[in-house]
């Protein structure tokens, strides 16, 4: 349990998910500032606690400081990655776009890809140049992609390299295919949108009506005990 707390486990699996965070830092250093983290809030809250002279919030305070420093990171480093597939959903649409143009200029898909990632940015920029750099690295091409989207923390990005991976065996109008995923991200994304909106709209009413309501039932009731009693 403290290893999945602290992201303690194999050094791949961290480097992992460092990666789907968009962090550079290396799982050596994660570590060392995880470390500084568990042992340095304690110890700050711990000295607090000490200030006010009660042994009882010594020990509080101490507690408070290792729950805290022990979920700072990995707190940290699912905010990150959430944040990150957003940013992904967002731009997928665009990239592929950017693709089907560059293929219906006569360019091959790995180059197409290369010229995407040399010139864009952003998270799926970033992917597709780790697509690249396999392929250059010594990889085939169906299987760099289908390696990425494994290690992708996008569900829509896994869906979208694993298209590229069978497209790279040929057989269909790539630049055609590539519009069409194109606009299905984007109403997937709008839809996405429109349901969060509503969900917000929900959030905001519901502590309206909260304290709203014991106003409005006080404001109805005060006139009936004139209207009962004549008082």
């Amino acid at each position: 349990r403290l290893a999945r707390a602290g992201r303690f486990g194999p050094a791949e699996n961290l480097e992992l998910s460092l990666r789907q965070a968009g962090l550079k830092l290396t799982p050596e250093a994660y570590r060392r500032e995880y470390l500084r983290w568990l042992i340095g809030t304690p110890l700050a809250l711990g000295l607090v606690g000490a200030l006010t002279g009660h042994a009882s919030l010594v020990v509080l305070f101490f507690a408070a400081g290792v729950f805290v420093g022990g979920r700072r990171l990995p707190e940290r480093l699912k905010a990150k990655v959430r944040r990150r597939s957003e940013r992904m959903r967002s731009d997928l649409p665009t990239v592929a776009s950017m693709l089907a143009l560059k293929i219906e200029n006569n360019k091959s898909l790995v180059v197409a890809v290369s010229d995407v990632a040399a010139q864009g940015s952003g998270p799926v920029i970033e992917e597709l140049g780790r697509v690249v750099h396999l392929i250059n690295a010594g990889y085939a091409e169906a299987p760099a992609f289908e390696l990425v989207a494994g290690e992708s923390a996008e569900p829509a990005a896994s869906r979208f390299y694993r298209f590229l991976a069978a497209a790279t065996g040929g057989g269909l109008d790539l630049a055609k295919a590539l519009l069409d995923q194109a606009n299905e991200l984007r109403a997937q994304r709008r839809e996405e949108i429109e349901r969060r909106a509503a969900q917000r709209q929900m959030a905001l009413i519901i502590p309206n009506l909260a304290f709203m309501a014991p106003v409005l039932f006080v404001f109805l009731l005060a006139p009936l005990p004139q209207m009962l009693f004549g008082k």
